[in-house]
């Protein structure tokens, strides 16, 4: 969640900084571009991230490196759906006061439709597949059968597979965005 705020932060303060027109008229390609903005945010908050999932395992003791591959697979892929919908938010937005509010206003809505607040099994049937497939409900999902259950392949390989789905869609949101905002800065 901190890293939809975060790249939001980040594209606002790019989009409103003195050295956009420089970026926007360069020949830089924009999927270049936009890669690196999402790999340097992706970068920051696995490392940050990373970092606090190694303090909590020593003091809530949990084994985190006895699956750590899958692990640091599974924290890439959230981080990025995040920072793909904290991306697409700072592109959709021309004012960063806007933009901080969109990104913190989802961020809550996905916490609060989280097994954290309300349980899946407290909603009406229709929601409970509406919300089954958000993307803190699929980590958690995953979380839990890597380092509680250390179960099988086959629940995290098809929540996984459902938030690849999720991380395509959004970045395609992302790009389309990014070009009808670049398209629209150059008019």
């Amino acid at each position: 969640i901190v890293s939809v705020v975060f790249s939001t932060t980040i594209i606002i303060n790019e989009r409103k900084s003195n050295a956009n027109i420089r970026n926007v008229l360069s020949k830089t390609n924009g999927i270049i571009f936009l890669m690196s903005t999402f790999l340097t945010i992706l970068l920051v908050v696995f490392i940050q991230t990373l970092f606090l999932m190694i303090i909590a395992s020593f003091f809530l003791k949990f084994s985190l490196f006895s699956s750590i591959f899958k692990l640091i697979l599974i924290l890439l892929l959230s981080i990025s759906v995040f920072t793909s919908l904290g991306m697409l938010i700072g592109y959709l937005f021309n004012s960063g006061e806007t933009a901080i509010i969109a990104s913190i206003s989802i961020s809550l809505l996905l916490i609060i439709f989280s097994p954290l607040i309300s349980p899946l099994e407290a909603m009406p049937s229709l929601f409970r597949l509406i919300f089954s497939y958000t993307p803190i409900i699929l980590i958690e999902d995953i979380l839990r059968r890597i380092l509680i259950f250390e179960s099988s392949n086959s629940g995290v390989i098809i929540n996984s597979i459902a938030l690849i789905v999720t991380f395509l869609i959004v970045s395609a949101g992302t790009i389309l965005t990014y070009y009808l905002t670049r398209y629209k800065e150059i008019q």
